[in-house]
């Protein structure tokens, strides 16, 4: 079973030694060039930044594979893994001048809305269903565009609280 990362005395730790050689104008060396020849920082500064910025992607993932800390742990290794990038991106938006990218917390606005249609109209038509609404025969059948059974009194607002904008919402 693997052990907690950092767990273990100084004398029975084990190290690590990371080296790459890379071409000084690939894009990669660039990069090295960038963080180890800086004049307005030292070669071992430079090193942890670039170090910083590799752990802030990588580090969730490596203690998922490589030990035995909890899930609650994990969520907290990937929270503080997200803020360190969503740090690094705002520093290269504001310093390049470039817009952050939207993210995406879900659907787009127009399946979300027709998500919310659709669960309306099945939950209306289960109440007729089940003979809580009383409907006409010839209204039993799924419409092609959701609708309230004539005859009910279906106040959308209430409902779903404004979430549909006045085009959107069922006739």
């Amino acid at each position: 079973m693997p052990r907690k990362a950092g767990t273990g005395t100084k004398s029975d730790r084990q190290r690590i030694q990371f080296a790459y050689n890379a071409d000084r104008e690939m894009p990669i060396g660039v990069v090295f060039r960038y963080l180890i020849d800086n004049p307005r920082l030292s070669s071992r500064e430079g090193k942890h930044k670039g170090l910083d910025a590799m752990s802030a992607f990588w580090k969730p993932f490596a203690y998922q594979d490589c030990t035995d800390i909890s899930e609650q742990e994990l969520k907290v290794l990937a929270r503080e893994a997200m803020e360190a990038l969503s740090h690094q991106m705002a520093l290269i938006s504001s310093t390049f001048g470039v817009e952050m990218p939207e993210a995406e917390l879900g659907p787009p606005q127009e399946q979300l809305q027709e998500l919310i249609q659709q669960a309306v109209t099945a939950a209306m038509l289960n109440l007729v269903e089940s003979g809580a609404i009383a409907m006409p025969q010839s209204n039993r059948q799924l419409p092609s565009q959701p609708q309230a059974p004539e005859g009910v009194d279906f106040d959308e607002d209430a409902v779903l609280g404004g979430l549909l904008d006045e085009h959107d919402k069922v006739a």
